[in-house]
């Protein structure tokens, strides 16, 4: 059995079948009446699949900072209220 080279979906780059990584990428997305994103599995060369998984570490980090600091805010307000009470 002959197993066919690749295409990375992000630069074009031909692939070896057994080099090629398997990652569920944003593919696209729609603004209605609401945002949208599309997403769906696609084959990556490694540099951009190492680009997106960078890519997405940050993406989680900065989502983590944000929960955070709002929780932080959120229990001074608390304690504020609970003070001036």
């Amino acid at each position: 059995m002959t197993t066919r080279a690749k295409t990375c979906w992000k630069c074009g780059a031909t692939v070896p079948a057994e080099n090629a990584v398997r990652m569920t990428v944003r593919t696209g997305y729609s603004v209605g009446r609401s945002y949208r994103g599309y997403y769906g599995q696609r084959t990556l060369c490694a540099a951009c699949a190492e680009a997106q998984r960078r890519h997405n570490t940050r993406i989680n980090l900065a989502f983590l900072i944000i929960v955070a600091v709002a929780a932080v805010l959120w229990f001074i307000a608390a304690n504020l209220h609970l003070r001036l009470s």
